[in-house]
């Protein structure tokens, strides 16, 4: 995970391991979440773009209302914690 400002400029970045076995959609869902709390931990409060690159959970983040999976409702707390940002997307 990278964070960057407008310009590009690297403000902060991570990554690291988890013990067990994940679907490729469930590494990319703790990927959000914790880009998330990076954003948060770090008080951005203007424009924040968060990339997710799985088309999966791009449609979950997408169709929120009729995801009753449990990545589904982790992604659904994902974006409620928006409303923390002027703009998030």
């Amino acid at each position: 995970m990278v964070v960057r400002d407008e310009e590009g400029f690297v403000l902060s970045g991570g990554g690291g391991l988890k013990e067990g076995g994940m679907s490729v959609e469930e590494v990319e869902c703790v990927a959000f979440e914790e880009s998330i709390k990076v954003a948060r931990r770090l008080q951005l409060k203007g424009h924040v773009l968060f990339e997710i690159d799985h088309v999966g959970l791009v449609n979950r983040l997408n169709n929120l209302v009729n995801d009753v999976t449990i990545i589904g409702v982790r992604i659904k707390d994902c974006a409620a914690t928006f409303e923390f940002f002027n703009f998030a997307n």
